[in-house]
């Protein structure tokens, strides 16, 4: 009988650890709304690559809006600065009015520039690769713009 119950309670402890772990409480991937609503988590994100690039050449462009305000662009060099509140509420406003997070975009092919868009919000990640859709251009607009020393391209 004390043998069944340890079995049964390392079994339950089993799944419970398993059904945390699935929810990304111990990888740090977490699949619940509760992590993307963290005060510094990224909201927004651009990725852009160009070319021809020679080699040892940086011809792409990272570009980052955190919930806090942070916003950081990565290039050749790395330029951080700070938005307000209302900038970060005027981008989650246009993801939510553009229906981003459910819309489906189809995509451009570019043959020497590609952007990549990431966004998370409400427990969901989306991830676009050259959209046509609208909404990017309105994001872009709302975001500081940062002149960058870049290599490569035509």
């Amino acid at each position: 009988m004390k043998k069944t119950l340890i079995i049964v309670l390392v079994i339950l402890i089993g799944v419970v650890l398993a059904y945390l772990y699935s929810q990304g409480h111990f990888t740090g991937d977490p699949k619940d709304s509760s992590f993307d609503n963290n005060y510094d988590s990224i909201l927004f994100e651009k990725t852009e690559g160009w070319g021809p690039c020679r080699r040892n050449d940086f011809c792409s462009k990272v570009t980052s809006l955190y919930r806090s305000g942070r916003f950081v662009v990565k290039s050749k060099t790395t330029v951080e600065n700070d938005v307000s509140d209302l900038v970060v509420d005027a981008v989650i406003e246009k993801i939510k009015r553009s229906n981003l997070m459910k819309k489906e975009c189809k995509e451009e092919i570019i043959m020497d520039y590609s952007v990549k868009y990431r966004i998370i919000l409400d427990g969901k990640t989306r991830e676009f690769n050259n959209p046509l859709c609208a909404g990017f251009s309105e994001i872009n607009t709302l975001l500081p713009k940062i002149e960058m020393q870049v290599d490569g391209g035509a």
